[in-house]
């Protein structure tokens, strides 16, 4: 039997679209997802990926200190979010900073309008 195919299909961004919406079906992970869109809001930082792009992201600790969770809460959630391709990583130093791939979020909400 074979399922719908705004089910079975691969995003445009390869996030398969029934693991990131079972992802983001958890509330920490939803406030994760805010916190990460809304830079203004938080002691964001700017991050140079190369000489011509830059991303504003946040690293661990910013979160754990603003959601008053345990670091290793935090990371646990932001690896899940990463393995689905909702967050990117740029490492710099010490610091592995985190940036909302809203190409993938816009990609989901296209297919949600399709239902």
């Amino acid at each position: 039997m074979t399922e719908p195919s705004h089910r079975a299909s691969i995003i445009q961004s390869s996030i398969s679209f029934d693991r990131a919406l079972k992802v983001l079906s958890d509330p920490t992970r939803l406030e994760i997802m805010r916190l990460l869109g809304n830079s203004g809001e938080l002691c964001c930082r700017t991050v140079p990926m190369d000489s011509d792009h830059q991303e504003v992201g946040l690293c661990v600790q910013d979160l754990v200190t603003h959601m008053k969770l345990p670091q290793s809460t935090v990371s646990h959630h932001l690896g899940m979010l990463r393995n689905v391709g909702l967050v990117t990583t740029y490492k710099d130093g010490a610091c592995v900073y985190y940036i909302r791939n809203d190409q993938a979020l816009n990609a989901i909400k296209s297919e949600l309008n399709k239902l």
